[in-house]
């Protein structure tokens, strides 16, 4: 999953001293969203990302625990990426959801906010009525590339 132009922004500036009055720190809780569109700038932000909604859609919390590999394995030199460490399940659809071409981390359960990582699917995935969307542990690799 490459950083978002606002994400690689955001921490720079963070981590330089810039954005000390925002105080983005590690968020608690991040929060994995669909979206049925490819991401073709990294500028994308949650306003125009074409999120799935409807038939009980809704993003997913992931707890970002400090310290704790219990849900992102620990960034290693070999790899310099981490995984969520276990499945992400979003609810069964009760409706539609479309073509979800797109996943991706935002900072807000829902509506607008920052998206700062995404990952456009190989292989969309078409998700109808009672379908369950499964993202397998390790298959959300972040990097800041």
């Amino acid at each position: 999953m490459p950083s978002t132009t606002k994400g690689i922004t955001e921490m720079l500036n963070h981590f330089f001293g810039q954005q000390a009055a925002i105080a983005i720190g590690s968020p608690d809780t991040l929060y994995v969203g669909l979206a049925t569109v490819v991401f073709t700038s990294a500028t994308i932000d949650s306003a125009a990302c074409n999120e799935v909604t409807g038939g009980s859609y809704a993003r997913i919390a992931i707890t970002n625990n400090d310290g704790d590999a219990t849900e992102w394995a620990t960034v290693t030199t070999g790899t310099l990426l981490t995984s969520n460490t276990n499945p992400v399940v979003f609810v069964e659809s009760t409706a539609a959801w479309g073509t979800v071409k797109t996943v991706f981390l935002s900072n807000v359960l829902s509506g607008a906010g920052s998206i700062f990582w995404y990952k456009n699917l190989t292989t969309p995935v078409v998700v109808g009525d009672n379908t369950i969307v499964t993202i397998a542990a390790g298959d959300l690799q972040v990097s800041m590339a």
